[in-house]
């Protein structure tokens, strides 16, 4: 079963759309290079579609999904990326130094 993150976020004034979005690229490349995620979707900006997009009090423009094995695979990245002795530590904190207002959401596909 797969294992999905949905991350949403802005960036942070004076950070760069393309330099933003090259970080999360090289984190999620960093990822899949260590086994610790499938993919990552193509990061899509916001489009409030006036009848479809209902979320009204959600404030970020840019959207991406994290693809995982598993649940366990996800588990596994989220310890490597907080265990702090390892080269995805820079990734990573450039990643959160360049965003704001973050929002996760995590779903499992049901087969």
């Amino acid at each position: 079963m797969a294992y999905h993150m949905f991350f949403g976020f802005n960036l942070k004034p004076g950070v760069d759309t393309g330099a933003g979005h090259d970080a999360l690229r090289a984190f999620a490349d960093r990822l899949i290079d260590l086994d610790l995620l499938q993919s990552m979707s193509p990061i899509a900006t916001r489009h409030a579609h006036p009848v479809l997009d209902t979320a009204r009090d959600a404030k970020q423009t840019y959207f991406t999904t994290m693809t995982f094995r598993d649940l366990e695979q996800a588990n596994t990245s989220v310890t490597h990326i907080y265990e702090w002795t390892n080269p995805t530590d820079g990734l990573h904190n450039t990643v959160i130094d360049q965003t704001t207002d973050q929002i996760f959401i995590c779903f499992q596909d049901p087969h």
